[in-house]
């Protein structure tokens, strides 16, 4: 079989013209289906970091750093099943606790 056979096979024949593959299909059961999940999203209203993971990033640290914090029990946190939650309020606290201010050196005169 030739490319010009292959390829006049797997192009729609007349019956086919416009039906489309599931993708067309798919937008015109639901057209916004088509918007992407970034539009999509609501900002995060929720008080608890979900993971160790989610808490990690929004620290600027790596997990291990949070879960030695655990273990030390220095940022406290729910353990629900194998999750771990940790309240908003509780992890602002503990870095409040942490705050170090700034202190301007002084000018010699």
């Amino acid at each position: 079989m030739s490319r010009a056979d292959k390829a006049a096979s797997q192009s729609p024949t007349v019956g086919d013209a416009g039906r489309g593959g599931a993708g067309e299909r798919n937008m015109q059961k639901n057209p916004e289906a088509a918007t992407t999940e970034a539009a999509t999203t609501t900002p995060d209203t929720s008080p608890f970091f979900n993971s160790v993971r989610a808490l990690a990033r929004y620290l600027a640290c790596d997990e291990v750093t949070i879960r030695r914090m655990m273990r030390r029990k220095a940022l406290p946190f729910i353990k629900l099943g194998g999750r771990y939650l940790f309240r908003k309020t509780e992890v602002e606290e503990v870095l409040s606790r942490h705050h170090v201010a700034a202190v301007r050196p002084r000018r010699a005169e």
